[in-house]
């Protein structure tokens, strides 16, 4: 399961952006796997022995988006009778599903993960993308965990692993289009699985209602998260710099997932770093509050509340006291 937030900008002509990868160590041609995007919205994964394209995505330029793909292979006991499937989820919803065929690992080689342009595809080209963070987990995930992580929203820096982890679920993240996909997952589930869910099922959760007028459903939400809860990661990348290598003078990212840790994946061979290659740069995270500081910090936010003449000023001035706080 691969889980993007990404943000694109394209300026001229037809481009081809070129989201992730799976090939051989030695720079081949040959990809076991592979996920590019067309500036048409046109996404296609690819395997050694099929394609599968996905059109109308409505991926806007300069606009932040949740972008998972999940690949189940066949299982082992059911053979050829049993289908590889891809998922695509887009800001948290199952937008489209199709039949892939899966590409076992290449027995005797090494393999190497290209986020972004491999060397070989390489082209002059005006489209710029930034990356938020990436996951690649070794299991399938549920439709209702991926929208957990979509609700959890950028801000959130860890592997999902956390203990009380409805803690970093931001309030902007808990209202319109996020409430309108966890009322879906509901009627989802009321509709598969209705004879199996008893009077469970006809519970309403635990709702707290905060002064903003917004319910909050906390079991359900607790729910959502268990689904992460224990899922093995092969690497987890969020902009973590590390020093360049001596030898090679290369940047390098750290791979959060500690191949030691309870969250990395027991098939092994986990890499400790990624290397940054051609025209990338890594954007230091810094927080509001952080910003603020060196020009008065929380007192030029208060100011801005007390002469905010609005609705819409004083809610602006509000999120930022909030985000601020954080």
């Amino acid at each position: 399961m691969l889980l993007h937030y990404l943000n694109t900008t394209t300026t001229t002509g037809p481009q081809v952006l070129r989201i992730f990868s799976v090939g051989a160590t030695d720079g081949g041609d040959t990809f076991y796997a592979e996920l590019r995007l067309q500036d048409d919205g046109t996404l296609t994964l690819a395997t050694c022995n099929s394609s599968l394209t996905f059109s109308g995505l409505d991926l806007n330029e300069d606009q932040w988006h949740h972008l998972a793909v999940v690949h189940s292979k066949p299982n082992a006991l059911a053979g050829l009778f049993q289908a590889s499937v891809a998922h695509v989820f887009l800001n948290g919803k199952l937008r489209h599903t199709g039949r892939l065929g899966y590409s076992p690992s290449p027995i005797g080689k090494s393999l190497q993960v290209i986020i972004g342009t491999p060397i070989t595809c390489a082209r002059i080209s005006d489209m710029s993308w930034t990356l938020r963070s990436c996951y690649l987990f070794e299991e399938v995930l549920t439709a209702g965990s991926i929208c957990f992580m979509y609700i959890l929203d950028r801000g959130y820096r860890g592997l999902f692993q956390d203990t009380n982890i409805l803690q970093f679920v931001p309030n902007q993240a808990c209202r319109g289009g996020s409430k309108a996909i966890l009322d879906s997952l509901e009627t989802d589930l009321a509709l598969t699985s209705n004879s199996q869910r008893g009077e469970s099922g006809n519970k309403q959760g635990n709702p707290r209602t905060d002064r903003s007028g917004m319910v909050w459903d906390f079991e359900r939400l607790g729910y959502l998260s268990s689904q992460l809860s224990g899922r093995k990661l092969i690497f987890a990348f969020d902009g973590t710099s590390t020093e360049a290598f001596p030898a090679s003078g290369t940047l390098s990212m750290l791979n959060l997932v500690d191949p030691l840790s309870a969250a990395a994946s027991p098939i092994g061979g986990i890499p400790r770093f990624g290397r940054l290659h051609g025209d990338v740069y890594v954007c230091k995270h810094c927080t509001i509050g952080e910003t603020v500081r060196p020009i008065g910090g929380q007192a030029i936010v208060l100011a801005l509340i007390e002469v905010a003449e609005t609705n819409d000023m004083l809610h602006t001035a509000l999120m930022l006291l909030a985000c601020a706080q954080h």
